[in-house]
């Protein structure tokens, strides 16, 4: 398998055995959680886990996988990103197939991708950092 982030990898795997994503971090970073918006808060949904919402996403995101519409690369750039998860189910699985669009908690969080982005391009690598430690 290709370089990929844990919780994408687990996602990946539990798509394709047909189960549920055992990592909470999994299912808030592709917004399966269940977690709504009520009044600017999060809160969960109730004991009823998986909540309906989050089962018609796992749905889609399944559909994708499974069909051949997304590589494992793929769904690791949709991580965190609510509106992308969504287009992308919108563009291959066509309009009508989710009741509530995607949402994930990164939704919120302004320009953390570039900023995660930013930090990779100017930290140095570890080969680097330990090559300065010897001159």
């Amino acid at each position: 398998m290709a370089t990929v982030r844990m919780n994408t990898r687990t996602l990946w795997e539990a798509l394709h055995l047909d189960c549920w994503p055992s990592s909470a971090a999994t299912l808030i970073d592709f917004g399966l959680d269940g977690w709504r918006k009520r009044g600017g808060v999060r809160c969960i949904s109730g004991a009823d886990f998986p909540t309906e919402v989050g089962q018609e996403r796992y749905s889609a995101l399944q559909a994708l996988v499974k069909g051949g519409y997304v590589s494992i690369e793929r769904l690791d750039s949709l991580l965190g990103d609510g509106p992308l998860l969504d287009s992308t189910v919108t563009r291959f699985l066509g309009d009508g197939r989710l009741r509530v669009p995607f949402e994930t908690s990164w939704d919120e969080l302004p320009d953390w991708r570039a900023s995660l982005e930013a930090e990779r391009i100017d930290s140095p690598s570890d080969w680097e950092r330990t090559s300065m430690l010897y001159r």
